[in-house]
C-alpha cells in the first residue's frame, strides 16, 4: 500500500483583480497565484479562500493564509518490517 502524507507549501500571488458584470460594476475580487506543486497559474475568487479553499487541477488546495497543501507519496520507510 502506498503511504501518503500532506505536504504544505507557500504559494505566490502574482496579481489581483476583479470580475465585472455587463454594466462594468466590480462584482467579485480575484487573485492569480502560482501553484507551488505544478507551477500552474490559478485564478482564485477571494471569497473561496475564506470558505473551503480553491482546488488546483493537480489536487493542491489553496487556503487564505498563502498556504497550499496536497497529498503526496511518502518516501519508503527505512525501518520497514521484515
Amino acid at each position: 500500500m502506498i503511504q501518503k502524507r500532506r505536504e504544505i507549501r507557500t504559494y505566490a500571488v502574482i496579481s489581483r483583480g476583479a470580475v465585472t458584470d455587463s454594466m462594468g460594476h466590480r462584482t467579485q475580487k480575484t487573485i492569480t497565484a502560482i501553484c507551488p506543486f505544478c507551477q500552474a497559474e490559478v485564478r482564485i475568487f477571494v471569497w473561496s479562500l475564506h470558505g473551503s479553499g480553491k482546488l488546483c487541477k493537480c489536487g493542491a488546495l489553496f487556503q487564505s493564509d498563502c498556504q497550499a497543501s496536497k497529498l503526496v507519496e511518502a518516501p519508503p520507510s527505512s525501518t520497514a518490517a521484515l
